[in-house]
C-alpha cells in the first residue's frame, strides 16, 4: 500500500527567549480539508518546505522545554504551536478538498437504490418543467417517487451490516483470495 504522507522533518537550534509565537495556539480545529499529497509537483513541495521553515522559525521554544524538569502544560503548548505550523502550511501550500459527511458511500446504492434515484430524479425534472404545481399528476408522481427512492435509501441504511456482508460474500467469490482480504481491510477501516 502506498501512502500519502509526505514524512516532515526539522531540527530547532535556537536559543529560549521570550518572544511569542504569533500563530494560533490552540490544536484544536473545525477545518476538514484533506491534502492532495499526490498531485503536488517538486516545486510545490519546495515551496511548502520553505514555508513551514519560516513558520517553524517563529514558534517561541519554552526553555522549560529544554530542561529535564519539563512542565507538561508547556510541552504541550510547544507541540500545538508546531503542529499550528504544519497545519497552516498544508493549508496554505498543498492543494486540497473539502471533506464532507456527504460522501458517504451506501453499500446496496447499486443493487436497491440506483434505478429508485434515477426515477425520483426524472419526476422532480418533471415536476419543475410544468411550474411546480401544488397538486396534480406531476406533483404525485414526484411525490410518490421521492417517497419510494427515500425508502429504499433508508433500507439500506437500516441493513448496513448485511449489505456489506453480502458484498464481501459476492467478492469472495468472484475474486482471489488477495484482492478479498484488501477489500476486507478496507471496509473494516
Amino acid at each position: 500500500m502506498i501512502s500519502d504522507h509526505k514524512p516532515v522533518s526539522f531540527s530547532v537550534s535556537c536559543t529560549p527567549s521570550a518572544a511569542h509565537s504569533h500563530l494560533p495556539t490552540t490544536c484544536n480545529s473545525s477545518n476538514f480539508r484533506v491534502p492532495l499529497w499526490n498531485t503536488c509537483d517538486n516545486k510545490t513541495f519546495e515551496y511548502y518546505a520553505d514555508y513551514l521553515d519560516k513558520l517553524l522559525q517563529q514558534v517561541h521554544v519554552p526553555s522549560m522545554a529544554m530542561n529535564s524538569g519539563n512542565s507538561p502544560s508547556v510541552i504541550e503548548q510547544f507541540y500545538c504551536d508546531v503542529f499550528a505550523c504544519i497545519s497552516k502550511a498544508t493549508a496554505d501550500c498543498i492543494p486540497s478538498k473539502q471533506h464532507s459527511t456527504n460522501d458517504f458511500n451506501v453499500p446496496g446504492w447499486n443493487t436497491y437504490v440506483s434505478e429508485k434515484h434515477d426515477a425520483a430524479r426524472k419526476a422532480y425534472m418533471n415536476w419543475l418543467d410544468v411550474g411546480k404545481p401544488k397538486c396534480g399528476y406531476y406533483f404525485d408522481c414526484m411525490k410518490r417517487s421521492r417517497a419510494v427512492f427515500k425508502l429504499a435509501l433508508r433500507y439500506c441504511r437500516n441493513h448496513l451490516e448485511q449489505l456489506k456482508a453480502d458484498i464481501l460474500k459476492i467478492t469472495k467469490i468472484t475474486i482471489s483470495s488477495q484482492r478479498f482480504d484488501r477489500s476486507l481491510q478496507n471496509l473494516l477501516r
